[in-house]
C-alpha cells in the first residue's frame, strides 16, 4: 500500500481523521449492493452489480467519511533487472486509481494491468477500464456485492442440492444415460461479481504488489495463498497482472507467477503447496 500525507484543514469533528478510521467506519456501515444485473456463463445464468450501482452505494456514504475514489487509464514505467541494475525497460498501460481522504491527505494508491492498447479494439478496452474501475472500487474498500435474498453459503447449499438431485436422477437412468456425468451448477463463488470473484482478483492485485514491494515467498503465501486456500479462490479465474494482456487466469497460476519473480529477485524459499493438496483447491 502506497500512503501519502498532505497538509490540509482540520476536518468537521463528525469525520474520522485519517484514511484508516474512515475505512473502518465506512465497512462498519456498508451498504447492501444488491447483485441485480442479468450476465451469463454459457448456459448458466447469474445476477452481478455493475460499476453504477457500486458507485450509487458507495460514493454518499464515502463522502460523509471524506473519502473519495479515482481511477484513470494511464502509463508506468517497467523496471527489470538487466547486467545486475534494475533498469526501466518500457513501459505498461492500466488503470491508476486512488482512495483518497480528503481531510488527512492519506491515500490509498493501486494499479490495474489492462493489457496493450494497440492490440484491443477501443471498445474492448472500454469494457476492460469499467471492469477493472468495479472490481478496483469494490477491492479497496472491502465491498462485497450480494443477492439480497440468499448470501452465498445459501446459494451455494442450494445448489449442492440441486447437483445432487441431478446426480441421482442420472444414477436412476438406464443404459447410456445412466453413465453420463450429472451437470455441475456453477459455483456461486466463481460467477463473475460475486464476493468470492471480487476477493481472489484483490488478491490477484496484492500478489503483484507484493511483488513490486520486494517481498518474501513466506509473505506471499501468508497474505495471497493461505486466504486464498481457506476460501477455495484458488481455482477462481482473475485477470492476470503478469500477463502482457492481462488475460485470465486462475488464481493459484497468478500467485505461482508471483512466487517465480520472487524467487529470480531474491532467491528465497520455495512455496510448498501441503501434500493432497495441489493447485486445484
Amino acid at each position: 500500500m502506497t500512503v501519502t500525507q498532505l497538509k490540509t484543514a482540520e476536518p468537521p469533528p463528525d469525520v474520522p481523521t485519517n484514511l484508516a478510521a474512515a475505512l473502518v467506519a465506512l465497512q462498519a456501515s456498508m451498504p447492501a449492493i444488491i447483485t441485480d444485473q442479468p450476465g451469463q456463463i454459457g448456459n448458466r445464468s447469474y445476477k452481478y452489480a455493475n460499476l453504477t450501482k457500486c458507485t450509487e452505494k458507495l460514493y454518499p456514504v464515502m463522502a460523509a467519511l471524506g473519502l473519495a475514489f479515482t481511477a484513470k487509464p494511464t502509463t508506468r514505467p517497467v523496471v527489470a533487472e538487466v547486467d545486475g541494475q534494475l533498469r526501466v525497460v518500457g513501459t505498461e498501460f492500466g488503470l491508476a486509481y486512488t482512495l483518497l481522504h480528503a481531510p488527512s491527505g492519506e491515500k490509498d494508491e493501486g494499479f490495474w494491468p489492462l493489457g496493450d492498447p494497440a492490440r484491443i479494439s477501443s471498445q474492448d478496452m472500454g469494457i476492460k477500464i469499467t471492469y477493472a474501475k468495479r472490481y478496483a472500487l469494490v477491492a479497496i474498500t472491502g465491498a462485497a456485492p450480494g443477492d439480497d435474498d440468499n448470501d452465498a453459503q445459501g446459494e451455494a447449499a442450494k445448489l449442492k442440492a440441486a447437483q445432487q438431485g441431478t446426480q441421482n436422477k442420472a444414477q436412476r437412468g438406464r443404459g447410456k444415460q445412466a453413465d453420463k456425468p450429472a451437470d455441475t451448477p456453477a459455483d456461486p463463488a466463481q460467477v463473475a461479481g460475486s464476493p468470492g470473484q471480487v476477493a481472489a482478483a484483490a488478491l490477484a492485485e496484492l500478489a503483484a504488489k507484493l511483488v513490486e514491494r520486494g517481498a518474501t515467498v513466506a509473505e506471499l503465501r501468508a497474505q495471497t495463498h493461505e486466504p486464498a486456500r481457506k476460501k477455495a479462490l484458488l481455482k477462481m479465474p482473475v485477470p492476470n497482472p503478469f500477463h502482457p494482456d492481462h488475460q485470465t487466469a486462475q488464481l493459484h497460476e497468478v500467485i505461482t507467477a508471483a512466487k517465480a519473480q520472487i524467487d529470480a529477485k531474491a532467491k528465497d524459499g520455495d512455496l510448498q503447496y501441503p501434500a493432497g493438496e495441489g493447485h486445484g483447491n
